[in-house]
């Protein structure tokens, strides 16, 4: 029955809630739609060692990329998450490229590549997202 129920979402929310439920843990704290200046970041993941941003597309993939590089400048990783069907080798590589985490999402998402540490950070930025991020509702 599940399997039928991804099968027929075709919204971003949807897509957005099903892997926040399925990322959640009783270590990682998940806020849908962080605020960060003037966007929001789909996904955020924060726990006591790092905050993680993920970015939630199920086409347009050129500004799934461009918003998840972004969000390198505030977070310690950053993430794309596109539906496993939509995943292709272009995709990956331009991933990795910039540096960005890779999770394919379905009724058993799994993350498929983790960059190494990010380079981009810029530590005001990040001190300046983690303030607003402990004003959300967790």
């Amino acid at each position: 029955m599940f399997g039928i129920l991804l099968y027929r979402m075709n919204d971003e929310k949807s897509y957005q809630t099903l892997l926040a439920q399925q990322l959640k843990t009783n270590e990682t704290n998940i806020i849908l739609e962080a605020p960060y200046k003037h966007k929001r970041i789909d996904i955020v993941m924060i726990d006591d060692k790092q905050i993680k941003c993920i970015e939630v597309k199920i086409n347009n993939f050129s500004e799934l990329l461009l918003q998840a590089a972004q969000n390198l400048i505030f977070s310690d990783l950053s993430f794309i998450a596109i539906p496993e069907r939509n995943y292709n080798l272009k995709i990956h590589n331009k991933a990795k490229n910039l540096s960005l985490g890779i999770i394919l999402i379905s009724n058993d998402s799994k993350t498929i590549y983790t960059p190494e540490k990010n380079r981009y950070k810029i530590q005001k930025f990040y001190d300046y997202f983690k303030q607003n991020l402990l004003r959300c509702e967790i």
